[in-house]
């Protein structure tokens, strides 16, 4: 009851001041990238967060890199070669271990890495380790040991330290020898693009705040409806966008998305 009590304040609270739509003042009030302009969040990451984080969103965290992880996959491999060979236009539930896998092989460079050690907690660090692992570089090496603490117990982590090793000539161990074989099945499918907007410049941070403020007092004095008008064609609405409603746009740039609003 306490709980229910305080929260029925709070949106009387946004009522008295944004009117009667509290969860439009809401999106008016919250930071446009959540975990980067938050004070609480990480900073300096180089894409958005709602967007890498789509290469996260799987069960097989946990597991990822662990001998029966692998054996699982290269099982999987071979019983439903006929279908990963039909990638992307033939898709089978046994395969999404390999599919997480190709998405994150593909986009990978050090950017990429760098914000999803940083910026998407433990989650995020073992992720990124398994798709160093699949697609290895000596200059991976030093962030993944930096970020990944601690070390021990991280499957991934030891499987792409011993790919990078592999690199420069070290023997190959059993994990790693059926890791390359689905390295191998993998290159062999079309490789997706990676699509991620970057995060706003400093320039255009300033120009969202005053988005912001323009549109919260639309919302005070004319409600919500005019509000949500004002919202279109703005910074805002572009990193208001989930990845998914980005892609059904065609992933446009900042620069497109709002030349297009305008030509509209």
């Amino acid at each position: 009851m306490r709980r229910r009590a305080r929260k029925n304040a709070r949106i009387e609270r946004k009522r008295r001041e944004y009117g009667r739509d509290p969860d439009l003042s809401r999106h008016i009030r919250r930071p446009i990238l959540a975990g980067t302009l938050s004070p609480r969040g990480p900073s300096n990451v180089h894409y958005d967060p709602q967007d890498t984080s789509e290469l996260t969103r799987s069960s097989f965290s946990v597991g990822i890199g662990s001998p029966g992880f692998l054996a699982d996959m290269v099982a999987a491999g071979k019983e439903y070669a006929s279908d990963l060979s039909r990638y992307p236009y033939t898709l089978h539930d046994a395969l999404a271990a390999h599919y997480m896998s190709l998405r994150g092989m593909a986009a990978l460079e050090p950017k990429l890495l760098d914000d999803l050690l940083r910026g998407h907690g433990v989650r995020g660090q073992i992720f990124a380790a398994w798709f160093a692992a699949l697609a290895p570089h000596r200059s991976y090496r030093q962030p993944l040991l930096e970020a990944l603490e601690p070390p021990h117990k991280q499957h991934a982590l030891h499987l792409a330290l011993q790919a990078i090793d592999e690199l420069d000539g070290a023997a190959a161990t059993e994990s790693s020898l059926a890791l390359a074989e689905i390295r191998a099945s993998l290159l062999a499918l079309p490789q997706p693009a990676a699509q991620f907007r970057r995060v706003p410049t400093p320039q255009q941070l300033q120009r969202m705040d005053v988005e912001r403020e323009r549109i919260a007092a639309i919302y005070r004095s004319d409600g919500a409806e005019a509000a949500r008008d004002s919202i279109e064609g703005t910074i805002f609405a572009y990193y208001r966008l989930d990845h998914r409603q980005w892609r059904r746009l065609g992933c446009p740039s900042l620069e497109r998305y709002l030349g297009e609003i305008a030509a509209d």
